[in-house]
């Protein structure tokens, strides 16, 4: 009992205590203050450093403490060190002395501590430099860009610069240089000349100079004058020459700059250096240019301008050109071409009533114009005079209308001149640059005008570049142009005589009379050519032009036959013919093939320049178009209809298939079809009833007759077969397991309506549809729902779904009312689905079915109650508003339900956690009954503390959504929205701080630092402390967190002051308080016995929170549990307590700075360091070294400092400009802040540094200027004096007349150049050396000129390293000697270098030469003639008068000799004789100045020259006129070009003294020499000269009659003798190109609508048998003969009137013979059979016609008519394939016998078969084998083509090609016989040919004995036989070989007896090795094995037989010896 009161008191003691708070209150202890004791370390001097500075009046000194350490400062005090600085004085300088004084201490913690220094360390003193400060200057003058850089330039100082009261005296130079960019800079020569230490200069910042333009150079001067032309002179509208002219230009200028003349025609010459004329302050310059031909031109017209360039300016004038005192002009031709006759008529008006006859003409010269036109009549029979036409422009392109009149009245009747009352006209005509037209002769007769124009001229062109074959396409059945056209034509009037009444129209018509359309009417002509543009889409089916005259005469020409004659031009031959004309431009091609016009229907002309087209018919075809555009085909024909608007001529149908779209196209066989006649429409049809499932491709590429070609865009066509039906599964996807289920029960499908969260879930229904043929086009769904509602889903092909090759779409329904998806369930809560697959051929799937049961509610838990389990009194049950507590065992009972409809409850289960903290989750509870659960709570330790959760759970995993609170078993105690636990413990909560690893590990003091981080990489990601919180029972009921002092999201203390530091943590999480922590626990207590954890980083924190002074971050904690227990000592990661309780850490966020470099020893400028002020970021030299040194590097931590730990060099080294690899050393560790690294010898380059301290921070990497160490002088190089010397003078120097220069080039590539002297030592200009010094940033800038002259020429960065001078020498000299040195930037010096010693002397002699003689024909004189030469000069040596005559007709030459008159003057004079002269003459003096020499008183040139002739020898003339046959022959023809040629020896030659005559008359004329119809034609002048020879070839290709005369002489009148052989005139020729015509076949013509030349054939049947027999007519202007070539086949019977076989008729031979009539008739045209004839028409010139085949099919007898065609006997053996057997001959001897040939080698055959329409069977080919046949029909590439040829028969030409026997017969084996037939009706054939197919090799049998290593014994030779060959061999492939083991096999004869089937060869004595090869007929070949070692009378046995004799005698010997003995 007692115990039972303890426990009981004890119990309610537990429960008071829980309901009383408890508040913490923290203690703080506070320590007396002490003060403690600071020292300084040893290197305490050492570790101060003052800072450089600049100039500024005081002595103030700055020091930087950073590096003295603190003894005795406690971490995390405030405490540093303070002192007082000052130089010794204010100026400027390197290591002052600097007094440190004064020291203290500051800080916030300064109180706490006392200094105690030692003595030494009072008053320490250190060194620092005071810079100089910068004065900068403003530069205010300006230059010329272009021109020499300026040496000095003015400047303004900024006085701002200089401090109060200081003197400054500034004498610095600023000039102008030129970096290495090519910028202008501005360079200062003294940079210390301020007059002040305390200073030094600069260029103001923005100063950049800014060059002023130049002014333009301006034309001062152009001048023209003969260079090659021999003529030059000036007109009205400009200058004109017939050759090279010299173009001479001067310019001016205000600048000493190069100036650039280009002229107008590229032409560019440069004048580096003008010449400046200091009496008009000014430069001129000059350039010289030669214009002249190009080797292709003959003629140029140009407007000179010239662009004058200096600087950045240019001009443009024209070229002021003039001659004799013209005005100028900058028009310039330059002329080789002859005036041109456009147009010239010759008229007699006397048989018009008049009394006159005349010429009108016009001429034009388009070049240079026409200067003079003479003409005269009638010279050639009477002496007549030149007269002159005057009246006209003379400008170029103007026309002349030339018209002259003669009047009988006023002169003797002119018929009395000729006989024939003829006149003949000559003309000369001169263009203005001295070219001349010679006509030497038109005639003019009496007559009549009765005949019609004629055309004498055609061109059909091409307006395109495009190739004729691509434009124009000759077809039998029409001409086709796929282009614009252009026709050229001249036509001339005809007339019995020269009277013609002209040509009034040309025109151009379809057909003629009647029927005549007109295409164009009036065609107008533009200089005599008629153009007419042929536009296309136009039909003409015959093409004529129509030409009238005015007296009505009118022809038609048929424009085929007209280009087909000789009047038709290629173009080269009329190449300017229509230049002038204003018609379109045209481009003509050599090559087209006119001649194929004359077949047939080509005379049909079609311009077409339309595509074919194809457009597929799907719908007729029963096609259904899917929707991705396709056509699908179940059945039915896909239909191609092609069509063009001309004709169709080629169509290719390529077919492809494929099952799939990923599977590449199989081609199938294509299709092609060939259209022989007109044809505008076809179509294709491909049936696709039985074709496989796939896709099918259709390419379809069309080209019509005038090869236009169809867009192959819209040529491909694709459709689908589809014969399949689709098929397809219906299945639920959402929701799934567990939300889907099968129940197990009735496999009924069952889902969740809503989800754990209760949110409707939307049943998604899948459907899977296999396409088994074409892709799915479409799904159809239903799903239905109650009340009859339902909801269709129609799905296209974009929204069905393709995934691992499965196709399927989804169907979304919904039981949420207001969803959009909504469906309402049946009321068995179930939906029903319906689907339908179709795919894209519109088949369609069975109709799939699916049923699926919804589970519309959750389970739901009615009641929860807990109860004692043990019923005792000392058992306690509490309830409390978060839960009930119990000391004992508890039951709890759940009831529980599930809705109707639904799928029926599972199980229900209970969780929590177990006295050991572990969860028991889903613990079953027992059914004790429908509905009712129960189960026993057991508390088996000190403490149980868990949430008790029930759940109740249907068969979908649906659960109860909530249960009700806790409640006692009679519901009036119950917990606070439902909690349920239970809790009692006595544990404080745990804390623990994580710090992030320290960016410092080189630590003594154990601080842990950072540096700050940025989270930009890996390396530097952001440094986070991890603060960890957890009580794991009651749970964190408060946190208290403070980093140096500030509280962390809400105060420690209401009282606090300190303001609260929020947002900092990484995820914005806030440390719990109170209220949070009640509101949590109501919420969910469990929560609150996480673990918490809270990241800070290091930058947040800084972010809002100040470091201390010693960069430290200080943290303290207080955590509070809900049952009132406190932590304040934060554990580390291992569970160590920080120090103090507090966590602490450091921060160090700036980089350390480099402050200096220090070098040992100094620059030999006396540089020991460089402060960062003067630090560069682009390189430049500026320290320089004879030696190696060490550089040093200074820097300083800021404060707070984690320390300095070591350095990084980096150098960067150069080699003569190049960058060598760099070297980085090793990290260099600093000493008293300093760093060291030795730098070797020979180094030159940049050496970089940076500072590292030890959180990692490193400072930015700093240089000095570039260093150098260079132990080499400079080098300087001294040009030789020139080597050509004027001579020596008195000293023996040498002489120079003109200025000189001498190079100097001074070069140091290492340290480049310091300073330069130069000095000079002559007569009379000497001076002391003049020195110029080079600023160390020379080598940058556009600035490339330094003082005195000297060029910057090598640069390396800054530094100069070459120099360049070139010293001129110009004025008058003597003794000169220029003198040289240099220093380096290393201060190394050179030796001085000296030039040569030399002299300069200047003025040049002048001469004068004059000729008062004058020259004929611009060349020659008539007799001797004299030059008058005079020269003025003092230094006159008649040695240096050069003069070279040269006679190149004689070998004699005139001499010069001088007379002189007084010092100064000289005269010669000199005559010449006769000769080839050239005359030339310079000169100089014995300065070597060359002589001015003038030519009768014109400008003077150095050079003179001349050249002239004197002429009497007669000419030599050579012809082959004799050649072109004999005077009596009157018939001489040609049938191609003739060349007459002509050779003229003469010296002086002109081709217009040769009075060559070529006259023309018609073809088919009389070859008479006298009579009517000759015309002169003239000629082309292509004289070709090799020196005095001169050959003239004239080309006669026009068909006609000719005569060729002429009567020459040369130029001074020497009649011309002709050599023996030679003759002045030719024969009369014909040149006739033509070949005959073909006229009329049985009187039809050739040129009627459809006519169809060859091949031909026709049939003669029952009703033609009487008609007359076929004929042929052909006509020729000059006709010889018919040729002509006959077989004729006649068929032989059997039994009377059965067909047997078709042979050659004997009656071939007798038609087969030349005839002379033009006219052929076919004879013997009286028996059935097949009449092949080919005619040749032939000329008197040997001109054949082109072969015409006709074809007669006799069948009046005879149904059938069938043979082989194309058949050509030829030559088997022949290695031409054209002349090899073709057709009949490819497969039978001559003899009648069958070739045997293998199936590969048969050729293509033709057959032509004639048979009854009526007659369906007959005509069939066949290849019969005994009984069995073989079709060729099948065979895709056999092809007929069936032609009607009479009312009653049909023409059948069949192709069979020779691949057709290779594919069929295949068999190796195979040797068989067999017949070539055409059906006459069953089983009768007529039989073609007989062939013998064999592809089985030869056998034979070979002699046993014939084998390897064979001995034949005792014989001389040894016959071999090969026995039973089994097919008939090739005698010339079949072979035997002799085979030497090394060697070539060599052939050995053989004999073959084809009787007896045997093959023999003879084998001499020896080895043998033996290869056989027979070839059959066929060319099968059978290979012997090689047979060897056969050998024949084998010495070796005879020998070893011999041996072994002699040995045996010799041991009986032996033997019988012994035996005796014994």
């Amino acid at each position: 009992m007692r115990g039972t009161k303890i426990l009981a008191f004890a119990c309610s003691m537990i429960v008071a205590w829980n309901q009383i708070s408890i508040s913490v209150v923290p203690v703080y202890a506070i320590e007396e203050n002490e003060i403690n004791t600071v020292t300084v370390k040893e290197d305490f001097v050492d570790s101060l450093i003052v800072k450089d500075k600049e100039y500024d009046g005081t002595a103030t000194a700055d020091i930087d403490f950073s590096n003295v350490a603190l003894n005795g400062v406690d971490t995390g005090d405030d405490v540093a060190l303070t002192a007082k600085a000052t130089f010794n004085d204010a100026n400027a300088g390197d290591a002052k002395a600097v007094e440190v004084s004064d020291f203290e201490l500051i800080g916030d913690d300064k109180d706490k501590y006392k200094l105690n220094l030692e003595p030494n360390f009072q008053i320490v003193t250190k060194t620092a430099k005071i810079a100089p400060a910068i004065i900068h200057l403003t530069p205010v003058g300006t230059f010329v860009k272009g021109e020499k850089l300026p040496k000095e330039i003015e400047y303004n100082i900024n006085q701002n610069d200089i401090k109060a009261n200081d003197n400054v005296n500034v004498t610095a130079k600023v000039s102008v240089s030129v970096d290495e960019n090519n910028d202008y800079i501005y360079q200062i020569d003294d940079a210390t000349a301020t007059g002040n230490a305390n200073y030094i200069l600069a260029m103001q910042e923005d100063s950049k100079p800014t060059p002023s333009s130049p002014t333009a150079a301006t034309l001062s001067s152009a001048s023209i004058d003969k260079a090659g032309a021999s003529y030059l002179e000036q007109h009205d509208f400009g200058i004109v020459a017939n050759g090279a002219v010299r173009i001479t230009l001067n310019a001016e200028l205000s600048h000493d700059m190069p100036v650039i003349f280009i002229l107008s025609d590229g032409q560019e010459v440069t004048d580096d250096s003008p010449r400046f004329y200091s009496h008009e302050n000014i430069y001129r310059a000059s350039g010289e240019f030669i214009v002249e031909l190009a080797e292709s031109e003959t003629f140029k017209d140009v407007s000179l301008s010239v662009t004058i360039e200096n600087g950045d300016q240019s001009s443009t004038v024209d070229l002021p050109l003039k001659l004799n005192g013209n005005n100028s002009t900058s028009h310039l031709i330059i002329d080789n071409k002859l005036p041109s006759v456009s147009s010239l008529t010759l008229k007699n008006h006397g048989l018009e009533g008049e009394h006159y006859f005349d010429a009108r003409g016009i001429f034009v010269d388009s070049e240079s114009g026409i200067r003079s036109i003479r003409y005269r009549w009638d010279n050639d029979v009477k002496s007549a005079n030149w007269i002159n036409y005057d009246n006209f422009s003379h400008n170029p392109g103007d026309k002349v209308d030339f018209y002259v009149k003669t009047d009988w009245n006023n002169s003797t009747d002119p018929r009395s001149v000729r006989p024939d009352g003829s006149h003949k006209l000559e003309l000369e005509i001169t263009d203005n640059a001295g070219n001349v037209y010679r006509d030497s002769g038109n005639l003019i007769t009496d007559g009549a005008d009765t005949k019609a124009p004629q055309p004498t001229y055609i061109r059909l062109d091409k307006t395109t570049e495009t190739t004729w074959d691509k434009i124009i396409n000759i077809l039998p059945f029409g001409t086709f142009v796929n282009q614009k056209l252009v026709l050229s034509l001249k036509v001339e009037d005809r007339t019995e005589t020269e009277q013609s009444s002209g040509v009034k129209s040309v025109a151009l018509t379809d057909g003629k009379g009647e029927n005549e359309k007109v295409i164009a009417a009036d065609i107008k002509s533009s200089d005599g050519i008629y153009t007419y543009s042929m536009e296309p889409d136009q039909i003409i089916s015959s093409w004529y032009l129509k030409l009238t005259d005015y007296n009505g005469n009118t022809e038609h020409f048929l424009i085929r036959d007209l280009l087909n004659s000789d009047i038709a031009k290629e173009p080269e031959e009329e190449a300017t013919a229509s230049e002038d004309s204003e018609a379109e431009t045209t481009t003509t091609t050599t090559g087209m093939d006119w001649s194929r016009l004359k077949t047939d229907k080509s005379g049909m002309w079609i311009f077409d320049k339309t595509a074919p087209v194809v457009t597929p018919d799907y719908e007729s075809g029963n096609g259904v178009q899917g929707d991705d555009g396709i056509y699908y085909y179940d059945k039915g024909t896909f239909i191609l209809k092609c069509h063009d608007d001309s004709a169709l001529h080629f169509i290719t149908i390529e077919k492809s298939f494929r099952v799939s779209e990923n599977e590449d196209w199989s081609k199938l066989e294509p299709e092609t079809r060939e259209f022989k006649e007109i044809k505008e429409d076809d179509v294709f049809e491909f049936n696709t009833d039985k074709a496989a499932n796939g896709w099918y491709q259709f390419k379809v590429s069309i080209v019509d007759g005038a090869q236009n070609e169809n867009n192959p865009r819209f040529g491909t066509f694709i459709i689908y077969v589809d014969h399949a039906k689709p098929e397809g599964t219906i299945s639920v996807i959402s929701p799934s397991n567990p939300n889907f289920k099968i129940r197990k029960d009735d496999n009924t499908y069952w889902v969740r309506e809503r989800d754990a969260d209760d949110k409707y879930l939307p049943i998604t229904f899948r459907v899977d549809a296999t396409p088994k043929g074409s892709k799915l086009r479409a799904i159809t769904v239903e799903v239905i729902g109650g009340n009859g509602n339902s909801r269709t889903f129609e799905f296209n092909k974009n929204d069905i779904i393709e995934e691992d090759g499965m196709f399927y779409v989804t169907a979304l329904v919904s039981t949420d009312p207001s969803s959009k998806e909504y469906l309402q369930l049946s009321e068995n809560n179930t939906y029903e689905v319906k689907a339908i697959a179709e795919a894209f051929s519109h088949n369609k799937s069975d109709e799939i079915h699916f049923t699926v049961h919804v589970d519309t509610e959750n389970p739901v838990v009615e009641s929860f109650s807990v109860e004692r389990k043990n019923t005792a009194a000392e058992t306690i049950l509490n309830f409390l508003t978060f839960g009930a507590f119990a000391n004992d065992s508890l039951k709890l009972t759940v009831k529980v339900k599930d809705g109707q409809n639904d799928i029926g409850l599972d199980h229900v289960d209970i969780s929590y956690t177990n006295s050991n903290g572990k969860s028991v989750n889903n613990m079953a509870l027992t059914e004790e009954s429908a509905g009712v659960y129960t189960c026993e709570l057991a508390l088996d330790t000190k403490v149980f503390q868990s949430d008790i959760i029930v759940t109740a759970y249907d068969r979908l995993d649906k659960s109860s959504k909530n249960a009700p609170n806790i409640q006692n078993t009679t519901g009036d105690k119950r917990t606070k929205d439902g909690n349920t636990f239970v809790m009692l413990e006595a544990e404080a909560p745990t804390l623990k701080v994580i710090l992030p690893s320290s960016d410092s590990s080189k630590r003594d003091d154990g601080q842990i630092w950072y540096r700050q981080h940025f989270d930009t990489t890996e390396d530097d990601a952001l440094k986070y402390i991890e603060v960890v919180v957890k009580d794991d029972a009651s749970g964190i009921q408060r946190i208290n967190m403070m980093i140096n002092g500030q509280p962390i999201d809400h105060n420690v203390n209401e009282a606090s002051q300190n303001a609260i530091i929020t947002d900092i943590e990484r995820n914005n999480t806030k440390i719990l308080d109170f209220d949070s922590t009640r509101a949590m626990g109501e919420l969910d207590r469990a929560s609150l016995c996480d673990e918490f954890h809270y990241f800070y980083s290091t930058e947040s924190i800084a972010e809002k929170i100040p470091a201390n002074a010693d960069g430290s971050y200080v943290i303290t904690f207080e955590i509070t549990d809900n049952a009132g227990n406190v932590t304040t000592a934060p554990v580390d990661e291992n569970g160590n307590i920080y120090s103090d309780e507090k966590v602490v850490y450091y921060r160090d966020i700036v980089a350390p700075n480099v402050t200096q470099f220090i070098f040992d020893p100094a620059s030999f400028d006396n540089i020991s360091e460089v402060n960062q002020e003067d630090f560069i970021q682009k390189l430049e030299y500026g320290y320089y070294f004879k030696t190696a040194f060490d550089v040093m590097l200074t820097s300083v931590d800021p404060e707070p400092p984690s320390g300095l730990d070591y350095a990084v060099f980096r150098m960067v080294p150069y080699e003569n400009g190049e960058l060598k690899p760099e070297i980085i050393s090793d990290p260099v560790p600093f000493s008293n802040g300093i760093a060291k690294y030795s730098v070797p010898k020979g180094f030159k380059g940049q050496i970089y540094g940076k500072a590292y301290d030890k959180v990692s921070n490193v400072s930015e990497e700093r240089t000095p200027q570039g260093f150098v160490i260079d132990e080499t002088a400079p080098t300087i190089t001294v040009q030789e004096l020139p080597e050509n010397p004027a001579g020596k003078d008195a000293n023996g120097n040498n002489i120079y007349t003109n200025s000189i220069s001498i190079k100097v080039t001074i070069s140091d590539t290492q340290s480049g150049l310091r300073s330069l002297s130069y000095s000079k030592d002559s007569e009379l200009d000497k001076f002391d050396a003049v020195i110029t010094d080079i600023p160390n940033d020379a080598g940058t800038g556009d600035n490339k000129v330094l003082g005195n002259g000297w060029k910057i020429t090598g640069t390396d960065v800054n530094l100069v390293t070459e120099v360049s001078k070139v010293f001129t020498f110009d004025k008058d000299d003597n003794d000169i000697k220029m003198t040289f040195k240099a220093t380096d930037r290393s201060g190394n010096e050179c030796d001085p270098k000296s030039s040569g010693t030399f002299t300069i002397d200047t003025i040049a002699p002048q001469i004068a030469i004059s000729n008062p003689s004058n020259l004929l024909n611009g060349l020659y004189y008539n007799g001797s003639t004299e030059y008058f030469i005079t020269v003025t000069e003092r230094n006159f040596s008649q040695e240096l008068i050069i003069a070279n005559i040269k006679n190149e007709f004689r070998s004699a030459v005139p001499t010069i000799s001088f007379t002189s008159n007084g010092n100064s003057t000289h005269t010669a004079k000199v005559s010449f004789p006769e000769g080839d002269y050239s005359f030339s003459l310079s000169g100089t003096d014995l300065g070597g100045h060359k002589a001015l020499i003038s030519y009768n008183g014109a400008e003077a040139n150095e050079y003179f020259f001349t050249s002239f002739n004197v002429d009497a020898t007669k000419p030599k003339i050579q012809t082959n006129f004799k050649s072109f046959g004999s005077d009596e022959n009157e018939a001489v023809y040609y049938n191609k070009q003739q060349t007459a040629e002509i050779i003229v020896t003469e010296h002086n030659f002109a081709d217009s003294d040769m009075g060559i005559s070529v006259k023309r008359k018609d073809p088919g004329t009389s070859h008479v020499v006298g009579g009517d119809g000759w015309s002169e034609i003239g000629y082309t002048s292509n004289w070709k000269a090799d020196g005095d020879k001169h050959t003239l070839t004239i080309k006669f290709e026009k068909d006609g009659v000719y005569r060729i005369t002429m009567a020459p002489k040369d130029r001074a009148g020497n009649a011309g003798e002709f050599a023996e052989g030679s003759s002045d005139h030719s024969t009369v020729f014909e040149i006739d190109t033509v070949i005959p015509t073909y006229e009329k076949r049985d009187g039809t013509s050739s040129s009627e609508k459809n006519f169809v030349a060859t091949p031909f054939c026709d049939v003669y049947d029952e009703k033609r048998k009487n008609d007359p027999p076929p004929t042929v007519l052909f006509d020729d202007v000059n006709f010889d003969r018919i040729e002509v070539d006959t077989i004729v086949y006649t068929p032989t019977y059997e039994n009377g009137k059965e067909l047997g076989e078709i042979i050659k008729s004997p009656v071939s031979e007798e038609l087969s013979k030349p005839i002379t009539d033009k006219q052929f008739t076919l004879s013997n045209f009286d028996k059935d059979g097949v009449y092949a004839l080919t005619f040749v028409a032939v000329d008197k010139a040997g001109n054949k016609s082109d072969p015409i085949s006709n074809t007669y099919f006799r069948m009046v007898d005879t149904d059938v008519l069938a043979y082989i065609y194309n058949s050509k006997i030829g030559d088997k053996n022949s290695d031409d394939d054209n002349k090899k057997p073709t057709g009949y001959y490819s497969l039978m001897n001559t003899d009648g016998k069958a070739i045997s040939k293998k199936a590969t080698d048969f050729d293509n055959l033709d057959i032509l078969v004639i048979k009854p329409k009526s007659d369906k069977q007959a005509g069939t080919l066949v290849l019969r084998e005994d009984e069995k046949q073989y079709s060729p029909y099948d065979y895709n590439a056999f092809s007929i083509e069936e032609e009607s040829v009479s009312e009653t028969a049909t023409m059948l030409k069949m192709h069979l090609p020779g691949e057709y026997f290779s594919e069929t017969f295949r068999d190796d084996g195979l040797d068989t016989r067999m017949y070539l037939s055409v059906s006459i009706r069953d089983d009768v054939y007529l039989d073609l040919a007989s062939i013998h197919i064999d592809n089985e090799a030869p056998t034979a049998t070979i002699p046993d004995d014939f084998k390897n290593w064979h001995n034949y014994f005792f014989e001389s030779e040894q016959t071999i036989t090969l026995t039973d060959i089994s097919e008939l061999l090739d005698d010339t492939k079949t072979k035997v070989y002799e085979c030497p083991r090394n060697g070539e096999r060599k052939e050995i004869p053989h004999t073959y007896d084809p009787e007896s089937n045997t093959l023999s060869f003879t084998l001499t004595k020896g080895v043998h090795h033996i290869d056989i090869t027979l070839v059959d007929e066929a060319g099968n070949e059978y290979n012997i094995d090689r047979v060897k070692y056969v050998r024949v009378g084998n010495f070796r046995l005879y020998l070893g037989g011999g041996i072994v004799l002699v040995l045996g005698a010799v041991a009986a010997f032996f033997i019988i010896r012994r035996k005796r003995r014994g």
